[in-house]
């Protein structure tokens, strides 16, 4: 979060500004270029489709690219800070090399997504330095004939040739800020309030409120953070908490521990599966109800485990 939220920062401050003056300048440079000489603009307008396209393919790849690169640097990150939040555990069980394998597993993904985000921006920025040539080359052939028949002047030539190379291509500060990577990490993730539980008067529509006791059950819950990604935090996993019984989840760092107990305290819904608690899936309880009956204490532990209890 700490890396998306300097990303759209970035853009706070220095990305809107530019993508303003950008937007004003290219609407101004075509309305001279359309009143100064209409056959000149009609010309240069021939180079148009392909930026179009090449701009429409750069921008539905690069927003998947760029999503990746947002994951993968938030995975280089909770890795380093887990490692050293938790050194005197890793040390005490001799993990150094596990972890040291862990992160240079997640910083090698990180440096792959970055280039694979690089290559997309190769493919198409030569194509705008191209566009932009031809554009120069229309403009002086056909702006040189009607110079010829004195239907233009010289320095309407000269003007076309110096303007349109101006708004043609983003501030590179802004390129990876612009990509809904870091918005789409820091906004919701899944917005688990669905059409059932939307109402009037303090209460969701259709939903009940849970019983006053029962089993919390989770029934083969999947589960990843990203909509559509193929690699899952967890997959088919079932488990059973009766009342007032204790559960400790055991495993290594990433494991799923902590995601597995918020999704028993419904902060996110699975993607696969369901989680109920007296029989009632969570999805169709009150959210006042599963606030009362399931809570989530976070703490700062210096072992891998998780605790979950029910009243």
């Amino acid at each position: 979060m700490t890396s998306d939220i300097d990303a759209l920062e970035n853009l706070v401050q220095q990305g809107i500004v530019i993508f303003v003056t950008s937007g004003l300048l290219f609407f101004g440079v075509i309305v001279i270029m359309a009143i100064k000489s209409p056959l000149l603009f009609l010309a240069t307008m021939v180079v148009l489709p392909p930026v179009i396209i090449s701009s429409r393919k750069f921008r539905r790849n690069s927003n998947d690219a760029y999503l990746v690169v947002r994951d993968r640097i938030g995975q280089t990150l909770s890795t380093l800070q887990e490692s050293l939040a938790g050194i005197r555990v890793v040390q005490a069980f001799g993990r150094e090399d596990e972890q040291f394998s862990r992160f240079v597993d997640h910083n090698q993904a990180q440096y792959e997504a970055n280039v694979h985000a690089v290559r997309l921006s190769a493919r198409y920025f030569p194509v705008v330095e191209f566009t932009n040539a031809a554009a120069t080359a229309i403009i002086i052939g056909f702006g040189g004939l009607l110079v010829h028949w004195h239907r233009t002047s010289i320095g309407t030539v000269a003007a076309f040739v110096a303007v349109p190379g101006l708004p043609d291509r983003p501030h590179p500060a802004v390129q990876p800020a612009v990509q809904p990577g870091a918005a789409v990490r820091c906004g919701p993730q899944e917005d688990f309030r669905t059409a059932r539980h939307r109402g009037g008067g303090g209460r969701e529509a259709g939903a009940v409120d849970l019983p006053s006791g029962g089993e919390l059950v989770v029934d083969g819950v999947s589960f990843a953070y990203l909509p559509g990604e193929r690699d899952t935090v967890l997959s088919d996993v079932s488990i059973r908490v009766s009342a007032a019984e204790r559960v400790a989840l055991v495993g290594p760092t990433g494991a799923g521990k902590s995601t597995l107990a918020k999704l028993m305290a419904r902060f996110y819904d699975p993607i696969e599966g369901s989680v109920s608690y007296g029989g009632v899936d969570l999805k169709d309880a009150t959210f006042a109800s599963v606030r009362r009956h399931i809570a989530v204490v976070p703490k700062k532990a210096s072992c891998s485990t998780a605790r979950f209890s029910t009243t």
